[in-house]
């Protein structure tokens, strides 16, 4: 069965921390696509930026990850792809309890702790040595 692609929404700073989280999980990223016409063409670190978020195809074999940092953009931005698989990044290097719920979209960076019965909602970044304590929600 072949690779679902795996795409990045933003060719910011956010994006260059995705894309190392995507490499460090032993994935593989096939483009980004960010609104910056004078991006089109480039590259970051080898992975090409593909064209406008609106050209990203929309499709249940399209898997992405909003690599914006302001929240009300990633919560716009996914509501205009209906058929994408959101994909949940989480690093190896987190310790999070089993019973903790994470939505899809969303980003645990490493050294991040979470504890029992948390709530991670959709589209949520969590970044680096965070630690949540027991019965967080954060999102959605």
């Amino acid at each position: 069965m072949p690779k679902r692609p795996l795409y990045i929404i933003g060719a910011g700073s956010q994006s260059k921390v995705l894309l190392s989280m995507i490499q460090e999980c032993g994935k593989e990223c096939s483009g980004i696509f960010d609104d910056d016409e004078k991006l089109f063409g480039s590259t970051l670190w080898g992975v090409p930026v593909r064209g406008r978020i609106s050209d990203m195809p929309d499709k249940e074999e399209t898997e992405a990850v909003i690599a914006i940092g302001d929240n009300n953009t990633r919560v716009e931005i996914s509501g205009r792809f209906r058929n994408v698989s959101w994909s949940l990044l989480v690093h190896p290097r987190t310790c999070i309890h089993s019973s903790v719920e994470m939505g899809e979209g969303s980003a645990i960076f490493p050294g991040t702790i979470i504890h029992a019965e948390s709530v991670i909602g959709r589209h949520v970044i969590i970044n680096s040595a965070a630690v949540l304590g027991y019965g967080t929600r954060i999102g959605d």
